[in-house]
């Protein structure tokens, strides 16, 4: 049955076509008004041209007019050269040549060659040749060519070929080859050629071109040429960047004027060190810490759980903080969670607890040279034990005494 929807509907334009091309050798007839046309399958109709015009027609199979002011109603399809005006109702498509002004609903395919005004409803596809100002729906996709302003809503893509403002939605992804204002939203990704400014929003990832300003999220990554915002994602990249950046991994191209968060920071402007120190609850410890601006994050694994006396154990964390230069030396002041995994690694038995940890830490340090520092410092760390029998308030406080070095 779909099949030979889409064969009929090919037919239909193949011979519309047709029409079109014999029309451009011939010279223009005079057209004729209509206040009701009825057409079988033009040109088994009464209009006998297709520069004709009517206020009401009525079509079986196919219909071919130049203009029509008021309402098109057809069971399969319709063509109107010029100008459509009104309500144009059709089971497979509606094609309007020119300019289309008032609502265009088919059970397939909508068409306005040039200029849309209002709404465009259709069960797979509409096009919209030229500027659309009003709201695309679509069962698969809506198609733009240059200025858009309205809603497209569609379950598979949106595509405007160059400004858009207003809203995108979608189930698969959005697309606008230069500038956008307004909302982008879909479930996989949105890509804006050049300029955003408003929410961009993905399930996997959205990418701006050029300058980005507003909201950027995405479930797992975000690129813009600059950013003056926020950036929300698993990953998130710019070229520059003023505002916030919250992922996991953030990394700006050339340099930030703002906060990045997460556990690996990287900009022009900031620098990686590796740090090592010991304290009296891990006895070794080990990372990496990104500094970018005064913003750091510490990537942390250590052995020998002093705590408990355990040698058998290791432990993983982060930390986030501010570093305060004072000339050569530093106060850096942050917090952090790490989990003590006792015994049996990576298993839990009864008798021997694994621990959760909070901290909060403060640090003063010495700047030997560019790539070589030293430090030591005081906190209070929250000791919970791992289990789901056991319960967050039931955890104990201990002092947290430390020193180590940093390099490179």
């Amino acid at each position: 049955m779909k099949r030979n929807v889409i064969v009929c509907l090919a037919i239909l334009i193949i011979a519309s076509f047709a029409f079109a091309a014999k029309e451009k050798k011939e010279e223009k007839p005079k057209s004729k008004h209509y206040s009701v046309n009825l057409s079988l399958y033009y040109p088994l109709s009464i209009n006998k041209t297709p520069y004709d015009s009517a206020n009401f027609n009525l079509t079986l199979l196919y219909s071919r007019l130049g203009r029509i002011s008021g309402v098109d109603l057809a069971a399969v399809a319709s063509v109107v050269k010029d100008e459509m005006k009104g309500l144009q109702i059709t089971g497979v498509a509606g094609i309007s040549g020119n300019s289309m002004s008032g609502v265009q609903v088919s059970g397939l395919f909508n068409v306005a060659g040039d200029h849309i005004k209002g709404l465009q409803a259709a069960g797979l596809i509409n096009i919209a040749g030229e500027r659309l100002k009003g709201v695309q729906l679509a069962g698969i996709a809506n198609i733009a060519g240059n200025d858009t302003s309205g809603l497209q809503g569609s379950a598979i893509f949106n595509i405007t070929g160059e400004s858009f403002s207003g809203i995108q939605a979608t189930g698969i992804f959005n697309i606008t080859g230069e500038n956008f204002i307004g909302i982008q939203a879909t479930d996989i990704f949105n890509v804006v050629g050049e300029n955003f400014n408003g929410i961009q929003a993905a399930g996997i990832f959205n990418i701006t071109g050029d300058s980005f300003k507003g909201l950027q999220a995405a479930g797992i990554f975000n690129v813009a040429g600059s950013l003056n915002g926020l950036q929300l994602g698993m990953i998130n990249v710019a070229g520059k960047v003023k505002g916030v950046q919250l992922g996991i991994v953030n990394y700006t191209k050339k340099e930030i004027r703002g906060v990045p968060i997460g556990l690996v920071n990287l900009s022009r402007n900031g620098r990686v060190r590796f740090i090592a120190w010991g304290s009296n609850l891990m006895a070794v410890n080990m990372g990496a810490k990104f500094m970018v601006n005064k913003i750091y994050s510490i990537i942390t694994a250590g052995g020998f759980n002093l705590y408990d006396d355990v040698s058998e154990a290791i432990s993983y964390g982060f930390y986030y903080g501010v570093h305060f230069p004072v000339n050569k030396a530093f106060v850096d002041i942050d917090a952090g969670y790490s989990t003590i995994d006792n015994e049996d690694i990576f298993k839990s038995i009864v008798g021997t607890r694994d621990h959760h940890v909070l901290s909060l830490r403060g640090t003063v340090g010495l700047d030997i040279s560019r790539k070589f520092s030293i430090f030591a410092g005081a906190g209070l760390g929250y000791l919970w034990d791992h289990g789901s029998d056991v319960d967050f308030a039931d955890g104990k406080t201990k002092p947290l005494f430390f020193a180590g070095i940093e390099i490179f």
